[in-house]
């Protein structure tokens, strides 16, 4: 569903706070992808420096041509879950993420 919506179409719809909920939750998630955890919006700026104008509010209204950083961020996102599978077996949380071939490129583990 993420994939179907085209942030840069949204110019109307939402304001700036919202713009910023949107940059630091992307730029949260694509971090722990990474593996890395961001918790402030000071980290997610200095990591995502192209979201900076959207988590401090630089604007009170964006253009579809400002948003294209958060689209790209949105569709990177989107891009490494094609390639995501989770399996739980009985108390074990296993995610991995794999590249086109099938290879596993980063992989997660967790008991529960």
């Amino acid at each position: 569903m993420l994939e179907q919506i085209n942030l840069t179409q949204l110019t109307d719809h939402l304001d700036t706070d919202d713009w910023k909920l949107i940059a630091f939750h992307l730029g949260q998630t694509f971090s722990l992808i990474q593996g890395t955890e961001l918790y402030t919006k000071k980290e997610i700026a200095q990591k995502f420096v192209n979201l900076q104008k959207f988590l401090y509010r630089e604007q009170e209204k964006y253009t579809a041509r400002d948003l294209i950083a958060l689209e790209q961020l949105k569709s990177d996102i989107v891009s490494e879950f094609n390639d995501f599978s989770v399996i739980v077996k009985k108390d074990n949380l296993n995610m991995m993420i794999a590249d086109e071939e099938g290879l596993v490129i980063r992989a997660f583990s967790t008991q529960f």
